[in-house]
């Protein structure tokens, strides 16, 4: 009886290492929250880019120009996954 709750102790202690383990367990979050999330950081760079005002970001910071942006949602995501 030991010998089987050791075997299984051992076995969970395994899969809790190995990376593998997370990504096939929650293989369904990458379709349905990861991939959302890229996307929508893909698509504010691509805006960004297109803007071609990458000089001004540090004093449109300092001069609080983006306050009325909305970076709520890729802030706690980005926190979140990483």
């Amino acid at each position: 009886m030991d010998s089987v709750i050791w075997s299984f102790l051992c076995k969970d202690v395994q899969s809790e290492i190995q990376s593998v383990v997370f990504y096939s367990n929650f293989s369904w979050a990458f379709g349905v929250f990861i991939l959302p999330f890229f996307g929508f950081v893909f698509d504010r760079i691509v805006t960004f880019l297109k803007q071609n005002k990458g000089k001004e970001v540090f004093q449109n910071i300092l001069k609080n120009k983006y306050f009325n942006l909305d970076f709520v949602i890729g802030f706690w995501l980005f926190l979140f996954y990483f």
